[in-house]
């Protein structure tokens, strides 16, 4: 990878136009880092991150935190199948989290943060059976946890905090692996915080 991306020339490959991704030795765009930019509003003019990031089948890296980023989280990025860390964590973004990443069976970090998301924690996550780190905070998700998050063997640190609706419990099996565990005051937890 190529950290020094940066060319503002009249370059026709995506590797040229900016220092925040990188890309292999093929030129394709395979890790984007945006995070702590100060971007504000919508990635694209439409309100949302762009559907058309599913395009870069290559990439496998994406930090998008703490920006004000808003709109919502596009379901196009479960096509990402190489992703293996996912970062939206301290943004605007609002809406449900998608299936859709359930697809993203690599992964091994997924942090969404977004005072707006809402809805419950998709039971898909549990298909993720990589993740070591999952962050999923919101003012407003709602539901219980899902029992499929019991599936998630390889979890060392599990966030559902926030001031959300979320219930339930998480299972014994999944406190087994946890180094860190935070889930809000409506879940029962022997191993959180």
């Amino acid at each position: 990878m190529t950290g020094d991306a940066y060319s503002p020339d009249n370059s026709t490959s995506e590797c040229d136009w900016s220092k925040f991704w990188f890309c292999n030795a093929q030129q394709d765009v395979t890790s984007i880092h945006i995070g702590l930019t100060d971007l504000n509003g919508p990635v694209a003019k439409r309100g949302s991150l762009p559907r058309e990031i599913a395009l870069l089948s290559s990439l496998f890296d994406m930090h998008l935190s703490s920006n004000k980023l808003s709109g919502t989280v596009p379901s196009e990025l479960g096509e990402l199948e190489s992703m293996m860390l996912l970062s939206l964590a301290s943004t605007r973004l609002k809406g449900t989290i998608p299936m859709e990443l359930s697809r993203l069976t690599g992964i091994s970090i997924l942090e969404i943060d977004g005072k707006l998301l809402e809805g419950p924690v998709p039971s898909e996550i549990g298909l993720l059976t990589n993740l070591e780190v999952l962050r999923l905070v919101s003012d407003n998700m709602s539901g219980p946890v899902p029992a499929e998050l019991s599936n998630l063997t390889n979890l060392v640190y599990l966030d559902l905090s926030g001031e959300n609706e979320i219930t339930g419990s998480v299972s014994s099996s999944l406190c087994d692996g946890l180094e860190r565990a935070d889930v809000g005051e409506l879940v029962d937890c022997e191993c959180c915080l």
